[in-house]
């Protein structure tokens, strides 16, 4: 396996970054080759009547956007760049391994799932990448960051609130998967966490009940390991939604408690004389 910085506007894929070439018949001439998508390895489907290609789902057991072509009653079925940007539902086939997109390729990451593959690269840095090797079998291979989790994806399987769904993490080392959220186009931050095989999240603190005061929501993953490193994002998602109430949820044995550290109420004697036809209450809030 060699790799190569792709920089020039004049390559045939056009993206910037690593590009890993599998050899994957030395004894031929030239050698075959295989491109190594950073996207990852699909599932596609073509509808011959709108004639469109279409990515469905992330199978390491599939085929990626480098290599995909196919011919059918004349019409060529494709990912070519430029029509096509980066994650684009209809593959872009231009995708190399950088530090933002994707910066791991290993046994258990797409777009090879290969038992005979003992080492995975990092990408490290603009021009660095970093190998890791098992040589005893104690699974060192895995010693970089987490690969990038696929498949992120609204569920809807709650009513209510926003439902997440993506594909576990095949690294024996992972731990846990942390959930950021955006709300109202603002920054991402920490909307949750759960502990790895978990690979779904609910959000309860976004509602899907008030549609007319909606805001964008969008989310993304990150695979931690046991020794707190963490993968690059994965695709984001999103969704519609409004947030909660930020006060506390208040139950009957602490109400009082709760609200008397912000305000103190006093009700006053009735005025001008209880005896009087007509009297007032003074309510004071503090």
């Amino acid at each position: 396996m060699k790799t190569e910085k792709k920089l020039s506007p004049h390559d045939k894929a056009g993206d910037i970054g690593f590009y890993f070439y599998r050899v994957t018949n030395a004894t031929s001439f030239p050698p075959a080759i295989d491109v190594l998508c950073a996207d990852g390895n699909w599932d596609f489907s073509i509808n011959t009547s709108t004639q469109t290609l279409i990515r469905t789902t992330p199978n390491v057991n599939g085929e990626d956007e480098m290599s995909f072509y196919r011919n059918i009653n004349g019409i060529t079925y494709a990912c070519y760049t430029p029509v096509y940007n980066e994650n684009s539902a209809w593959g872009d086939a231009e995708d190399a391994f950088d530090q933002v997109f994707n910066n791991v390729f290993s046994p258990a990451s797409n777009p090879r799932n290969t038992s005979s593959l003992q080492f995975s690269i990092e990408v490290i840095g603009t021009d660095q990448i970093t190998f890791y090797f098992d040589g005893d079998g104690n699974g060192d291979e895995f010693a970089g960051s987490p690969s990038k989790p696929q498949n992120l994806h609204l569920t809807y399987s709650n009513p209510y609130h926003p439902s997440l769904a993506w594909d576990l993490n095949t690294e024996p080392d992972i731990s846990s998967y942390k959930i950021y959220r955006s709300y109202d186009n603002s920054s991402f931050y920490l909307a949750g966490v759960v502990s790895h095989p978990t690979n779904t999240f609910i959000d309860y603190e976004i509602s899907y009940t008030k549609p007319i005061w909606e805001k964008s929501v969008k989310y993304y993953v990150v695979a931690v390991d046991n020794t707190n490193l963490t993968s690059v994002p994965s695709n984001q998602v999103e969704t519609a939604g409004i947030m909660q109430d930020p006060l506390p949820k208040l139950i009957a044995n602490n109400y009082f408690n709760e609200h008397s550290k912000k305000y103190n109420f006093s009700l006053y004697k009735n005025y001008p004389n209880p005896f009087n036809p007509t009297t007032k209450n003074q309510i004071y809030i503090t």
